[in-house]
């Protein structure tokens, strides 16, 4: 503690000489008064103030002194000081001085202004506090669907503090409050995400966060960027889904949607394979292609939805997959909202039981494309749609 305080007041006599308190004739030769902050963010703010004074000659320097601890002047006389001091900018009777970084987001400071008479005399302002705003970031888009996409973001503040945050979003750059917006409540310092919905098909948005301050203003955060899917892939079917990003050797799925059959009449399809259960299968986005794998693997019969994906070739592309239940349940209603409606129902590659199967069917205009594990028995013959990942 000792050195700490023998530091604070090293840096102190390095930038003012000996501290010295006001006296009288410094009181009446010189007024300083400091406003109260003005442009202040997450980790900083402007300052600004006059100075009265008789002899512009008689000033050598002037400085901004800012602490997390109140009561400057006492600390500075007490030699425990352990603000920063940093350089002020006089112009004739004003004086200004920015900082625009070191300080810490939704955080308590107390500043005032200290000048340095030629003659050795120190005169001080008055001492003003302020809070700094929360800290908001904008992180990215994830789960890009063909009208809809989750945006993620992060906001920094005070762990007992409940503020309003969001996104604005648009088709050109730089979007504002006066744009589309989303908004959600966020307790203390944490992530926060939000689903924006009705948006354009294969159009590209840009987004970003926003903070919504108890001052009645707002801060953004940095923009990003994102391309709403429904556009032709590599293999030249449809591309629904995009991660947002490349994780596991994968970013973008691709459905070609017509189905395949196993010497089915009126291309009916094929049945689900094995009638017995195989572990290992699931459900979520991104199990498809091991799904597939454990199925062909563990089903002898040829006719079997998984088999006639894995075995299938369309331009060029080899690595088609049945697609797992929420995978086909994702896709389908993906292209749904853009009017293109594929039969059913269908098959996913997740499993019910040792019996059944789920599969993928349209109910209706209000629901779409539904979820099923309700008699739908592994030797039934239902459609069969192959998806790649890429």
């Amino acid at each position: 503690m000792k050195l700490l305080k023998f530091a604070g007041l090293l840096l102190l006599l390095a930038f003012f000489g000996a501290c010295n308190s006001n006296d009288e004739d410094s009181v009446n030769k010189f007024t300083i008064t400091l406003e109260e902050a003005q442009n202040i963010s997450a980790i900083g703010a402007q300052f600004t103030g006059t100075i009265t004074f008789d002899n512009p000659n008689d000033i050598k320097s002037v400085g901004l002194l800012w602490s997390m601890s109140p009561s400057i002047i006492d600390q500075v006389n007490e030699g425990w000081f352990y603000g920063f001091v940093e350089t002020v900018n006089v112009s004739g009777s004003t004086f200004s001085s920015v900082i625009n970084s070191k300080m810490i987001p939704d955080s308590m400071y107390y500043v005032c202004v200290v000048l340095n008479t030629k003659s050795g005399k120190k005169i001080y302002s008055n001492e003003i506090s302020f809070i700094t705003s929360s800290s908001i970031s904008s992180s990215t888009a994830t789960d890009i669907l063909t009208k809809s996409a989750v945006l993620t973001g992060n906001v920094t503040q005070a762990s007992n503090k409940t503020t309003t945050v969001g996104f604005v979003y648009n088709t050109s750059p730089n979007p504002t409050i006066n744009n589309n917006k989303r908004t959600t409540t966020v307790t203390g310092s944490d992530s926060f995400s939000i689903s924006v919905k009705n948006l354009a098909p294969n159009t590209t948005y840009y987004a970003r966060s926003v903070n919504y301050l108890d001052s009645g203003e707002y801060s953004y955060g940095n923009e990003i960027q994102f391309k709403t899917t429904g556009y032709t892939g590599p293999a030249s079917g449809y591309v629904v889904y995009d991660k947002g990003k490349s994780t596991d050797g994968w970013r973008y799925m691709e459905i070609y949607p017509q189905t395949l059959n196993y010497s089915a009449p009126n291309g009916a399809g094929a049945q689900w394979g094995s009638s017995t259960y195989i572990p290992g299968t699931y459900m979520e986005i991104g199990t498809g292609q091991a799904n597939s794998d454990i199925i062909a693997v563990n089903t002898s019969s040829a006719n079997c939805a998984a088999k006639l994906c894995l075995n299938y070739t369309k331009n060029g592309y080899s690595d088609w997959f049945l697609g797992s239940a929420e995978e086909m349940h994702t896709i389908t209603n993906a292209l749904y909202d853009i009017n293109i409606r594929i039969d059913g129902p269908m098959w996913t590659s997740s499993q019910s039981s040792a019996t059944a199967a789920y599969m993928v069917n349209y109910k209706s205009a209000s629901e779409g494309y539904v979820l099923s594990s309700t008699y739908d028995y592994k030797n039934l013959t239902y459609k069969v749609y192959p998806v790649r990942k890429y």
